[in-house]
Order: C-alpha cells, then sequence, then structure tokens
C-alpha cells in the first residue's frame, strides 16, 4: 500500500545513500562495529522501504539510491590504497579508471529515457 506523503527527491535519496553506505563503508572492524552495521542496514531497509511506498518513487530514485552507494566506494578504494600503503602509480591508475568507469557509468544511466 503507498503510504501518505511524496517520496523524497532523488538527490536526497542519493545522498541518504551516500552517507549510510560511508558510515558502513568506514566503521570500525570489532564487535561494535558489527553491532553499528546492524543498527545501520536495519534503519537503512525500513527508510528504504518506507520512501518506496510513497507517491512519485520511480525510476531517478532507485538510480539516486544506487549511485549514492557506488560513489562511496569510488572514495573507499581510494582510501584503502592509503591503508594499507599501496598507493604505486599501476594501483592509483587502476582505481582512479574504476572511479571514472563508475562516474560515467551513473552520467550514462542518467540520461537513459526513465519509465
Amino acid at each position: 500500500p503507498t503510504l501518505p506523503g511524496a517520496a523524497p527527491r532523488p538527490r536526497l535519496v542519493g545522498l541518504a545513500a551516500f552517507v549510510a553506505s560511508g558510515l558502513f563503508f568506514a566503521r570500525p572492524e570489532d564487535w561494535l562495529g558489527v553491532a553499528l552495521a546492524a543498527g545501520l542496514l536495519t534503519v537503512s531497509a525500513v527508510t528504504v522501504a518506507r520512501w518506496s511506498r510513497r507517491t512519485g518513487w520511480g525510476a531517478a530514485h532507485r538510480l539516486h539510491l544506487a549511485g549514492g552507494a557506488l560513489l562511496t566506494y569510488v572514495w573507499g578504494g581510494f582510501a584503502l590504497l592509503s591503508l594499507e600503503g599501496d598507493t604505486t602509480p599501476f594501483n592509483l591508475t587502476a582505481q582512479s579508471l574504476l572511479a571514472l568507469s563508475a562516474i560515467a557509468l551513473l552520467l550514462r544511466a542518467r540520461t537513459q529515457p526513465q519509465e
């Protein structure tokens, strides 16, 4: 069933996905991190489930939701290379190509006809 109210703007959905996936990515790797991940996944799932049942939710929202999460892994790849001390020219070039490919994919998907 549809919930009352309008769906948030797609950019807000993308920003929320970027922040939530960034927090998930940067959480500590211990039991506190496991608890934080469980809470974050629960809040995110409930939020997306509620938003997607509102009037106006569509393809642009789904694209921004996926894009926000994807962009976390664009910066995350560089962060991991730095943390591992593996910032060789080859690795930075490869990560840059992956980042540019992800951004190109999002831009291409954005120009495709929507539902």
